[in-house]
């Protein structure tokens, strides 16, 4: 699954917030997320890939799930937007376990707090996330959709691009900063 993805910065948060109620198919919900990545002697990083357990912990209803994901190096290097694998897992602290027991470290493990869109813009079903670290001053959004077939991303880029101006905002809003990275440099200073 090729995972389409823009990041930006938010720098004018009341205005996209009042853009993205205008699009949004329904109201937004929030989602917590406590994620933990892995590597094993820097093989992944090498690689440019991520091995992530998420959990997602919904505050409105009290659910949580929990998630396994492979994301491979980056097929555009301009948005850092990568093949994406998950499934859902039944039990996080087994997945963290069976993680360490195959010779897996934590390399990090931080939160995000995340208000969560969904629309249609050009007949494409968008998610849209407005992402906020506790590490961070910066308020991030994310807006993606996937496909199967690598020859469709090129257009789905197009109407990324598309929704990102209909926010208000620009391709020089883009970021490619990780947050692992991020957060690892907060925490340093």
């Amino acid at each position: 699954m090729y995972e389409v993805e823009l990041t930006a910065i938010v720098k004018n948060k009341a205005q996209v917030l009042k853009k993205l109620a205008e699009h949004a198919s329904k109201p937004p919900h929030e989602v917590i997320y406590d994620d933990l990545y892995f590597d094993k002697k820097n093989e992944l990083k090498e690689r440019d890939s991520e091995l992530r357990i998420r959990r997602k912990s919904f505050p409105q209803s009290g659910k949580t799930t929990n998630w396994l994901t492979l994301k491979e190096a980056p097929f555009d290097q301009k948005t850092r937007s990568k093949p994406e694998f998950e499934t859902e897992i039944a039990d996080f602290e087994s997945a963290e376990a069976i993680f360490t027991g195959l010779g897996y470290t934590l390399d990090i493990r931080y939160t995000k707090n995340c208000m969560f869109y969904n629309a249609t813009y050009k007949n494409v079903a968008l998610e849209i996330s407005v992402v906020e670290l506790a590490e961070l001053t910066e308020t991030f959004i994310e807006i993606e959709t996937q496909t199967e077939e690598f020859n469709q991303t090129e257009a789905l880029f197009k109407v990324l691009y598309d929704f990102l101006e209909a926010l208000g905002m620009s391709e020089t809003d883009l970021t490619t900063m990780q947050y692992q990275n991020a957060v690892r440099e907060s925490r340093a200073k």
